[in-house]
């Protein structure tokens, strides 16, 4: 059992691991501090009372939504960001998956292979006694 964690870890690309680890960390930070950061959406209020004439009110409607924009674009890059995050790991664990399945069929081999070996050392041991 020892043996195929060894080869399952001797198998595992650790330079792609290692090179891309700075890169996926980073992301990660940038990440969770983009979400930290945006506060929660405020709750709008239009009180028509406020507004002394229709201008006034068309005016703050139409910053009301400036905002609203610039705030869904932060967020659609944000959404952005994150699956490119998402892509990049997916990518990974398909390479180690990958990887785990070729290790997986040498293990198999690698019994058939010692199944046999133990056969015929039992049947030369059969021989000479």
């Amino acid at each position: 059992m020892a043996i195929n964690w060894l080869v399952a870890l001797q198998a595992i690309p650790w330079g792609q691991v290692i090179e891309n680890t700075p890169k996926i960390i980073d992301a990660t930070k940038k990440l969770f501090t983009k979400a930290r950061s945006i506060d929660p959406p405020r709750e709008i209020v239009i009180d028509a009372a406020t507004a002394p004439d229709d201008a006034a009110r068309i005016a703050r409607l139409e910053r009301l939504v400036e905002e609203n924009r610039h705030e869904l674009i932060t967020l659609h890059e944000g959404l952005q960001a994150s699956t490119r995050l998402l892509d990049e790991l997916a990518g990974q664990n398909a390479r180690m998956i990958g990887e785990i399945e070729v290790l997986r069929r040498r293990g198999r081999v690698q019994v058939w292979f010692c199944a046999v070996l133990a056969l015929l050392l039992i049947g030369v041991v059969l021989r000479v006694a």
